[in-house]
């Protein structure tokens, strides 16, 4: 009995060790077959029905249906719709069903309705549509529109009569914005990640992403810069933004002797850029074009050169290669004139042909604007002490107790009031009841997050929700965190 019972409790620890290390195995590839079957779900090779969406430069749109009652296909079935994208093109997807979006690397998404995206791969990109017994007909449009823009600006979306580019009478700005060529940077999925996280948050707040502009740059790396973009050439109407063009061309004038320096009295570009106060800006638009508003209409000829004046600062940016830009116009109201909205001239100037509609307003695209405040940030704009003066004038105090009960502050419900309150912050923003912008230098604390963010958003619905400006920033600074 004893030599019976010693095998049963060798037979018994070799049953121990067998459930020890054959259950977990035989566990593990009961799971491994599961995850196979689930992803041989999502395979061409498993598919009911396959179809291809041929997109090209002249053809960028495609839209299929299927449908139950055409005999084209069942309850559950796998229809794979595929299609070639490119790293940075624009995607705008529309669904009637839920489906899924399998990336070139193998990254899983899950659409219904409309979604924009940008491109982060280059590759093959498939549709998958799993038919449900209650869901059909399915239908999914798609169109894909290129992005090059960065190393190929749009053409002007306005040109301005070339009588008025360089009339006889011109007396005001001579000189040009001092760097001449474009910013050629360099791609980034991950940075282009972001500017989708972007897209896809401004959408789930149920505002439009079509009046939606984004730039960001990545400082991290000044020999290696990045950028990303969405719809980052749109010429957009920038309010108070413009004031950061007029400050540069009021330095420029000063670099180039046109205007004395100290002629415009540090309090008044002070409260232009700080306070963002319009009648300040009104001043020194007048010195650095060498006009004033008129209430009454000037006649042909005394408007023809008032004009020419007037839009030469938007020359002396166009010259050095900056684009879809007009920034000819005061902002209102301006107390001092008497005027809550443009009178005279300044109405005219809006309205060159009169039989266009709407009339002609100051317009900016983000990439201008991030152009611009990448030269400054690097102490490239009209001269290395200037540019660091510009950005002392910008620069901002995201301490609450700074700004929390200032009236019309630069940082409650723009880029900088979700922030830590250490963060380097320098910046230009600009509203009015149909818009929200912002454009800003961002650096943390310790160095390790560097960047430039410029927000359009050129809709009323951005007026109203003053917690999309935050909430976009604050998902920017803690996406570079852990970029």
């Amino acid at each position: 009995m004893t030599e019976i019972n010693r095998k049963r409790r060798i037979l018994v620890q070799y049953s121990r060790l067998a459930l020890f290390y054959l259950l977990p195995a035989l566990l593990f590839l009961i799971v491994a077959g599961v995850i196979q079957a689930i992803y041989g779900l999502y395979t061409s090779n498993q598919c009911h029905t396959s179809s291809a969406f041929k997109l090209t430069k002249t053809s960028p749109h495609a839209q299929v249906r299927f449908g139950k009652e055409s005999g084209q296909l069942r309850n559950n079935q796998l229809i794979c719709l595929r299609f070639q994208g490119k790293f940075g093109e624009k995607l705008d997807l529309n669904t009637n069903n839920k489906i899924t979006i399998e990336t070139p690397n193998k990254k899983i998404y899950k659409v219904q309705g409309s979604s924009k995206y940008i491109l982060s791969e280059t590759g093959t990109y498939l549709i998958y549509i799993y038919t449900k017994k209650q869901a059909a007909p399915y239908e999914v449009s798609i169109r894909i529109e290129e992005q090059n823009i960065v190393n190929k600006p749009a053409e002007n979306s306005f040109q301005f009569p070339p009588n008025l580019i360089s009339g006889k009478n011109d007396i005001a700005i001579k000189s040009s914005y001092n760097v001449k060529n474009n910013l050629h940077f360099k791609s980034n999925s991950q940075l282009n990640r972001i500017i989708n996280d972007i897209v896809n948050l401004v959408a789930r707040k149920g505002l439009p992403t079509d009046h939606l502009s984004v730039s960001l740059i990545d400082l991290r790396k000044p020999r290696d810069t990045t950028y990303a973009y969405y719809l980052d050439q749109e010429p957009r109407y920038p309010a108070s933004i413009v004031k950061l063009f007029w400050m540069v061309a009021l330095y420029g004038q000063y670099q180039s002797g046109e205007i004395p320096v100290g002629k415009i009295s540090q309090e008044k570009l002070d409260k232009m850029i700080k306070d963002s106060d319009n009648e300040a800006a009104s001043f020194i638009l007048d010195e650095i074009t060498k006009t004033k508003s008129h209430k009454r209409e000037l006649p042909p000829d005394k408007l023809h050169d008032w004009m020419s004046q007037r839009y030469s600062v938007n020359r002396f940016f166009t010259s050095a290669n900056y684009q879809n830009l007009n920034i000819s116009q005061k902002t209102f109201p301006i107390p001092y004139l008497q005027l809550n909205d443009p009178e005279g001239s300044d109405l005219q100037i809006r309205q060159i042909n009169k039989k266009k509609s709407p009339p002609i307003r100051n317009y900016l695209t983000t990439y201008s604007v991030a152009r611009l405040l990448y030269e400054i940030h690097t102490d490239q704009s009209i001269s290395k002490a200037y540019s660091q003066e510009m950005k002392s004038l910008l620069k901002r105090d995201l301490h609450p107790e700074a700004w929390k009960n200032k009236p019309f502050n630069a940082i409650e419900g723009f880029l900088g009031e979700s922030l830590p309150h250490d963060t380097y912050f320098a910046s230009k923003m600009g509203w009015t009841f149909n818009n929200r912008n912002d454009a800003a230098i961002i650096i943390s604390s310790d160095k390790k997050l560097q960047y430039i963010l410029v927000v359009f958003g050129d809709d009323k619905s951005f007026y109203e929700d003053k917690t999309i400006f935050p909430a976009i920033s604050r998902l920017v600074y803690d996406k570079m965190r852990n970029k």
